[in-house]
């Protein structure tokens, strides 16, 4: 069963969540490169 959270969002708040933690520099290159990985094999 789902049970919604606080932290429950909306796909396009993730998208700009990520969006503003890329250009505020909240995340490092690994972390990007490794997002980057994980959506190429998404989409394979």
């Amino acid at each position: 069963m789902f049970i919604p959270r606080p932290l429950d969002l909306l796909e396009e708040q993730w998208v700009e969540l990520f969006y503003e933690a890329v250009k505020n520099k909240v995340v490092t290159q690994k972390f990007i490169k490794g997002i980057i990985k994980v959506l190429a094999k998404g989409l394979e």
